[in-house]
């Protein structure tokens, strides 16, 4: 998965130079009620999917900005930090989101952290911060 904020990769001119290249693009735009603006499914074929989620808050750009920079390949591309990882585990709220975001908490250097998410977490819905609770409680192995 990838994440961006720019709300123009939801408009299906945008992926008109892709599609005619063997790429199948699936633009899904979220209404008021989502929590993402949306996700763009890239799938190339043999049955290889890309998923670009697009945020609509302040927060998710801010993390992009602040992604540590890699290249890979021929491209230069962010990854988020660990702490801002955790953020978006937390906001995605899944089962599996949240087994995730307790690995990194375990692998990681947990006081530092848990304070990295805490200065960020009153930015999350109130069903984040409550799983963040949760995780917080439970007893890392680095406690």
């Amino acid at each position: 998965d990838l994440l961006v904020t720019d709300r123009a990769v939801l408009r299906e001119e945008f992926w008109r130079v892709v599609s005619g290249e063997g790429f199948a693009v699936e633009v899904r735009v979220g209404d008021d009620d989502d929590r993402l603006a949306g996700v763009v499914r890239v799938l190339r074929q043999p049955a290889r999917a890309l998923d670009l989620v697009v945020g609509r808050h302040a927060w998710q750009a801010e993390l992009i900005a602040r992604a540590a920079r890699h290249r890979l390949g021929s491209v230069d591309v962010g990854l988020a930090l660990p702490a801002d990882l955790i953020l978006l585990k937390l906001f995605a709220g899944a089962r599996q989101d949240l087994m995730d975001a307790e690995s990194l908490l375990e692998l990681g250097d947990r006081p530092r952290l848990e304070a990295a998410v805490e200065a960020q977490l009153d930015r999350l819905p109130a069903d984040a911060r409550e799983a963040w609770r949760g995780l917080k409680a439970s007893p890392g192995p680095a406690r």
